[in-house]
């Protein structure tokens, strides 16, 4: 799964993955770097996710945890930049407008 988060230094830098790894009984998800899918330190984007238990267990974490982020309100950068996720309650940045799951839009009188 790729996301491009929103970062001003990274507007131009590209692509962030996401990723889960089993080892055992335990789990850990968090943002990987997008070449070599190695866990970035310190992670910056997101808190990282660990658990442990059997591997249906496991498996139900991680699909959790993945279907927070894509259920996150996404922006582009205007006029056709790239999608990006934000975390709920995120104010639109400048030069961004709505692509899905943004605040209500109310209508003036």
């Amino acid at each position: 799964m790729y996301d491009d988060w929103f970062e001003e230094e990274e507007l131009n830098g590209g692509q962030r993955a996401l990723g889960a790894t089993v080892i055992g009984d335990r789990l850990f998800c968090s943002e990987r770097h997008s070449q070599n899918y190695q866990s970035p330190e310190p992670t910056r984007h997101l808190e990282p996710l660990s658990a442990a238990g059997p591997p249906e267990h496991l498996g139900r974490i991680a699909a959790a945890w993945f279907e927070e982020i894509v259920r996150r309100p996404v922006i582009a950068r205007l006029p056709d930049g790239p999608y990006r996720f934000v975390p709920p309650g995120t104010a639109l940045p400048p030069r961004h407008r709505w692509v899905r799951n943004g605040p209500p839009v109310t209508k003036q009188p």
